[in-house]
């Protein structure tokens, strides 16, 4: 009897396609030793009915939580039937409020034939596995991103983690969750039917909207994605998809809710007037109109205009994101902008910091070049105890002290146009034994033992007194985090400023006019060391 042609064993490109994994997610199994592929003549791997069911008994596993270690462990303790696997499963997915009554209908349906003594065929088990689609359901293990992440990625994310709470940005837990909320409320608002264009529609895009600015969630992405464009936007895909999948279950359905989102925008008023001023800037870029130019600022204008009536924040900053994170949906399949729109954006985005006075980095460099660097507008800071003063870029992000970074720290300021960078001021009472060079020496001690290097040092002046100036810096990312230190103390109180970015030939003067408007009291306190 010739063999059912739907039960041929598959290759991993096609065992993929049609149960929702990836061919790396295979690999990686494979790798752990929980699925062993048969092999063709040729060597090619197979995927037949008893390697589908050991890929839908390690899924049901990972949906419970387990890592691979675990899952490879109690798959060697004793043997798993799939029935039991798939009795797992459905107590899970009828546990989630986010699991549909097709999943469970699938699962039942297994459930019936396998109890009836019935194999099920590959088509079954592909199905099975693609529409129950635990591999991305809410409440995913660590080790679920490892089949889409290389492990040097997730190690820089992490990193990137600690560098914005540093930075004051702290991951916005509670505003994540929001966003899991919100994307079951677009689900029902496309389940009813109700128009994009609606009042309820558009209320809850403006409710999305605030969120993502309220939170800082937007301006994380383009904190991160100054360190590493491309895996910032990997992670940011990789976060819509989980949104949507939490929301709904199958592709297809998941494909639906972002066209429906995505025509939620396209609805609303502020985004027609966006698109209009996007042809635009497509249209001064093609012919080279220069940024300071009458019809560049008048761009700029209408971009700010549309910014401030919708409540969508900075223009330069919605400008820059779009830029970086802007997609079209078609069919249920979000894409990057292709290269021209994201280059208007871009436009669009150094019209209106080139119109607020700001300048961007090409320019930068060739003022500086010449000599010279743009006067950046400045405010005046004094410590809420009146013990020092200095003048700040009016656009940096005034930040409370970390104490668990040092107990010496006293405020931190932050910026991230044109790239990354910080200020931290640390004080506390002068030891008498320590003198500025002593200070310098140990400070690089310390550095040097956390991976920084090219330390170079001078004397100079802040002011009428003496200080001492301390350059250095270490690999970030695809670039380098470039350091320079002051060092300065009025005989009481000592007082270091500790500037960093990923930007070095565009901050390092503006660094120094700032510490040189530094300003100890006469008399004043700081925290204790």
């Amino acid at each position: 009897m010739a063999k059912n042609r739907g039960d041929l064993p598959l290759s991993a490109a096609e065992c993929a396609r049609r149960t929702g994994l990836t061919v790396r997610a295979l690999r990686v199994y494979e790798r752990y030793g929980l699925v062993k592929p048969q092999r063709s003549a040729n060597g090619w791997r197979r995927y037949g009915p008893k390697e589908l069911a050991r890929l839908n008994t390690i899924v049901a596993l990972k949906g419970l939580g387990l890592t691979l270690a675990q899952i490879r462990e109690m798959l060697c303790a004793k043997s798993l039937s799939l029935a039991r696997v798939l009795a797992m499963q459905l107590e899970i997915w009828r546990n989630r409020k986010t699991a549909t009554d097709k999943v469970i209908a699938v699962i039942e349906r297994a459930l019936g034939k396998l109890k009836g003594r019935e194999k099920l065929s590959t088509d079954e088990l592909c199905a099975l596995l693609k529409s129950s689609d635990v591999q991305e359901a809410p409440g995913l293990s660590r080790d679920a991103t490892d089949d889409l992440f290389t492990a040097e990625e997730l190690r820089e994310w992490r990193a990137h983690d600690v560098l914005l709470a540093r930075l004051g940005m702290p991951l916005p837990r509670q505003a994540i969750e929001k966003l899991h909320g919100i994307s079951f409320e677009y689900r029902d608002l496309m389940a009813r039917g109700v128009p994009p264009g609606s009042a309820e529609a558009q209320a809850l895009l403006a409710r999305h909207n605030g969120l993502l600015l309220e939170s800082g969630l937007r301006r994380q992405y383009l904190v991160r994605a100054v360190w590493n464009l491309p895996l910032a936007r990997k992670v940011f895909a990789y976060s819509n998809h989980k949104l949507e999948r939490a929301a709904v279950t199958g592709s297809a359905a998941a494909g639906t809710l972002i066209d429906y989102m995505f025509g939620v925008r396209m609805a609303s008023r502020w985004w027609r007037l966006l698109a209009g001023i996007i042809e635009l800037a497509k249209g001064l870029k093609s012919r080279g109109a220069m940024l300071d130019s009458a019809v560049a600022e008048d761009l700029a204008r209408a971009c700010i205009k549309v910014c401030r009536r919708y409540g969508l924040g900075d223009a330069a900053e919605l400008a820059e994101w779009y830029a970086r994170f802007g997609m079209t949906v078609a069919g249920g399949r979000a894409s990057p902008y292709d290269p021209e729109t994201q280059a208007a954006w871009e436009y669009l985005r150094d019209a209106v910091l080139t119109l607020s006075g700001e300048r961007l980095q090409s320019e930068a460099l060739a003022l500086q070049g010449a000599g010279a660097l743009p006067a950046a507008e400045l405010r005046r800071y004094t410590s809420p105890d009146g013990a020092f003063a200095l003048d700040i870029p009016v656009h940096w992000r005034t930040a409370p002290a970390v104490p668990a970074n040092s107990p010496r720290e006293l405020v931190r300021f932050a910026s991230h146009w044109s790239g990354v960078h910080i200020l931290i001021i640390f004080g506390g009472p002068q030891e008498p034994a320590h003198t500025l060079a002593v200070r310098v020496a140990l400070v690089k001690q310390i550095l040097a033992g956390k991976g920084f290097a090219n330390f170079a040092t001078a004397e100079t002046l802040i002011g009428a007194r003496e200080a001492r100036l301390l350059d250095f810096d270490r690999p970030l990312g695809a670039g380098t985090w470039s350091c320079r230190e002051y060092f300065v103390t009025d005989g009481v109180h000592s007082y270091t400023l500790g500037f960093g970015t990923t930007n070095k030939l565009l901050m390092f003067e503006l660094f120094d006019r700032m510490a040189k408007s530094f300003v100890i009291a006469a008399q004043g306190g700081t925290k204790a060391a």
